[in-house]
């Protein structure tokens, strides 16, 4: 079965090369019990890992079952040392932290053995060599005896045709000593037994043949006892690596205790510490944040506070607002301020107009909070950036502010120039008037009145600061109009945020007009500054003021009214198409913008639209935080794999005593990719229970910040970067397996 032909074997040094074994010719059966001596040096141990596959050899052959062995690969000679050779060791190699059963078991679940069977079969084996009562105890509280009892019955579960037996009983007393020979000496009855000793004559009882060597040389080679010729057991074993790692990876957990204490203790530091510095991170993304706050654009400008329209600018009624109660609504607020009427604005939208009207052939723009006026142009004004080149008839797209498009039946409008007039009193001071000259570059295949202009003037236009007054659509303008009916000559309505409660401001050229009213059923300008106004046959009296100062020079007939009063006539006269909403946080604003969308239902935030400019101090803050936060991110998983890593590697021994009983490399990184990936999911899930806690009993102002922004998948996305750390640990720690762990450190020179 087992045949060595002039086998020679040298170990090279730095400075000389020793033969260890010199041209070995012997041949080994199924039955045998065999016994190697000689002098320390002779050889024996070395003959002994020439066998077994620990070491390998020069020159000569090694034949098992007719078929040499010079020629494996590193693979083939794993698989010999697995499936033929049993190993009995002087220092036993057991697993320390494991049972005497458990130690037993893990050759049968290496080879694909159900947990269950392994036990069963595991008992039987103890049971063989006395000691079952022991089966319970850690490989630590044995004795010597013990201990070598339990390896014995290791080495007999991996069912192999060989046993190799480096001093089995070396460190063992007499009774002991006996014991172990009389055990292999029943072994040996269906397998080929091979035993290094130092003891002959200890052994010499029990054994069929003796060899001695002496400086590598084969000095004696003698039968005691003629034995039957056995036929090798076939070994046909079926490794499922999937299964014998789970089964492992459960055995390991329930066996180790410290080491699972302690890899878990280490992954949960990770996820949490990757929780924080991520959640972090994820908090300090909201640049909104770092803005200056304006009060003019919204009168409520609430951090919480949506203003919402339907898609298709209906108007409100109660089943638009039912469809407004999403998650994360508190409140549903039907009648909204006026001043939000004229500054919705979709917040993906760079739309530079929300109104506008024609009058004496002038157009208003109205920009946000903002008046724009285009002189001698019917048409609003967008931003090129909506646009496509396939919307184009002829031309191009504006390259530069000094270029639009727009849409005309005249194809000799193409390339020509027009002035553009732009005004802010506000912005620019009064009767500042820009002048653009501006080339017509593209005309557009469908019919608009809308202006299309560079991306970069309508941004420069957009931005503004009214300090107390807002300008309104003349829709709304109109609506005024059917009360007051044409008794005042105007062409807007100005809220005028001095003015308080049911007062109207007029300018003195105009007053003097407006108490010469006569035959008007509707309006009556008394003497008193009084404006009765009847609406809808209900007359109510208004106070007039005279506005002694200048306010509306700039404008051509305008009329300044208090918030109260505009708001009284548009709650009664105005087709509502809008409402506010508030949400249980600024954070969720962007989720219940999404989910109102959802519901054919758009939304801006009150907060975000009335923000203007950067508090840099703010700014800097943030963006330290971030970097600190993206820093740490890196500098604890780098860490933390390091630290893992480590924690693993003190474990070198009892991998290498599994390789050694036949598991594969395949397998034990299986093993350790279950035992990371488990250990991250249950850190994650005790991680949730613990910020849920949290989260709802802190009060602590930066934790309740921090969690507001923490969404279900911020989770998952954490979740995600620990499981790569894991991996990342499972990949070096099995490279440095296959690389370091070589069961060759196993023999004893």
């Amino acid at each position: 079965m087992l045949k060595l032909e002039n086998i020679t074997k040298y170990y090279h040094s730095s400075t000389s090369v020793t033969c260890a074994l010199s041209k070995i010719n012997l041949e080994f059966n199924i039955g045998e019990f065999v016994a190697i001596t000689g002098e320390s040096g002779s050889g024996k141990t070395t003959l002994l890992n020439v066998i077994s596959g620990l070491d390998t050899y020069e020159d000569g052959e090694l034949y098992y079952n007719g078929n040499p062995t010079s020629y494996y690969s590193m693979e083939e000679l794993e698989n010999y040392r697995k499936s033929e050779i049993a190993f009995i060791f002087q220092n036993y190699n057991l697993i320390d932290s494991f049972t005497v059963l458990e130690n037993v078991m893990v050759p049968l679940i290496i080879d694909g053995m159900p947990a269950k069977d392994a036990k069963h079969k595991a008992n039987e084996l103890l049971d063989e060599v006395g000691i079952k009562k022991l089966k319970n105890k850690k490989a630590t509280k044995l004795s010597g005896g013990e201990r070598q009892r339990v390896s014995i019955a290791r080495a007999l579960a991996k069912e192999t045709n060989i046993i190799v037996a480096d001093e089995p009983t070396g460190n063992l007393d007499a009774e002991n000593s006996k014991m172990i020979m009389e055990l292999l000496k029943k072994i040996s009855t269906n397998k080929l037994v091979i035993v290094v000793t130092h003891n002959m004559p200890q052994a010499e009882p029990y054994i069929t043949r003796k060899i001695r060597l002496h400086d590598g040389v084969v000095v004696l080679d003698e039968t005691k006892e003629e034995v039957r010729k056995l036929t090798p057991i076939e070994n046909n074993k079926h490794h499922h690596n999937i299964s014998t790692a789970f089964n492992f990876f459960l055995l390991n957990l329930k066996s180790q205790p410290k080491r699972t204490i302690l890899l878990f203790l280490m992954i949960f530091v990770n996820v949490l510490a990757t929780f924080i510095c991520f959640g972090t991170f994820v908090a300090n993304l909201d640049d909104n944040k770092t803005k200056k706050l304006s009060d003019d654009i919204f009168i409520n400008h609430d951090m919480t506070r949506l203003i919402v329209k339907e898609t298709n600018n209906k108007s409100i009624d109660n089943e638009i607002l039912e469809k407004a109660k999403v998650k994360q609504v508190s409140q549903v607020e039907k009648y909204d301020y006026i001043t939000d009427i004229n500054y919705f604005r979709p917040e993906d939208c760079s739309t530079l107009y929300l109104g506008g009207w024609q009058d004496n052939n002038e157009s208003q723009i109205f920009v946000d909070n903002t008046t724009f006026y285009v002189k001698n142009r019917d048409r609003f004004m967008r931003s090129a950036s909506f646009l496509k080149e396939e919307d184009l008839k002829e031309g191009k797209l504006p390259t530069s502010n000094l270029e639009m498009v727009v849409y005309t039946d005249d194809s000799s409008k193409l390339n020509s120039t027009e002035t553009i007039y732009f005004c802010n009193p506000k912005k620019w001071g009064k009767d500042t008037v820009i002048t653009y000259e501006i080339k017509i570059v593209g005309i557009l295949k469908k019919p608009t009145t809308q202006a299309y202009f560079s991306e970069d003037i309508c941004r420069m236009l957009e931005l503004t600061n009214l300090n107390l007054k807002l300008q309104y659509p003349y829709s709304y303008v109109n609506k005024y109009w059917q009360v007051i009916n044409k008794a005042i000559n105007y062409n807007y309505i100005m809220i005028d945020y001095n003015l308080t409660g049911n007062e109207i401001s007029l300018s003195p050229t105009y007053y003097d007009g407006y108490t010469t009213i006569k035959n008007n059923p509707d309006v009556t300008l008394k003497e008193t500054n009084q404006l009765n106004l009847s609406i809808d046959g209900i007359n109510k009296t208004y106070s007039v003021i005279i506005n002694t100062e200048t306010k509306f020079e700039s404008f051509d007939e305008g009329l300044g009214v208090s918030p109260t009063l505009f708001n009284q006539i548009y709650n009664e006269l105005v087709d509502k198409k809008q409402f506010a909403v508030y949400i249980d946080d600024y954070a969720y604003t962007d989720e219940v913008i999404n989910a109102l969308s959802k519901s054919d239902l758009q939304a801006i935030s009150c907060y975000r639209s009335s923000v203007i400019g950067y508090d840099m101090e703010k700014v800097t803050v943030r963006y330290i935080t971030l970097a600190i936060s993206l820093v740490g991110l890196i500098v604890i998983n780098i860490v933390i794999v390091l630290l893992c890593y480590g924690i693993l590697k003190l474990k070198k021994n009892d991998y290498l005593i599994l390789k050694m009983l036949g598991l594969s490399n395949k397998t034990n990184k299986i093993i350790n990719i279950i035992e990371m990936i488990f250990y991250t999911i249950i850190s994650m899930l005790c991680l949730i229970i613990i910020t849920t806690i949290v989260s709802k009993t802190t009060s602590n102002t930066y934790l309740i910040e921090f969690f507001k922004y923490i969404r279900v998948y911020h989770y998952i996305i954490c979740l995600g970067l620990c499981l790569i750390t894991s991996l990342i640990i499972s990949y070096y720690f099995n490279k440095y397996i296959k690389s370091k762990i070589k069961i060759t450190s196993l023999k004893e020179e």
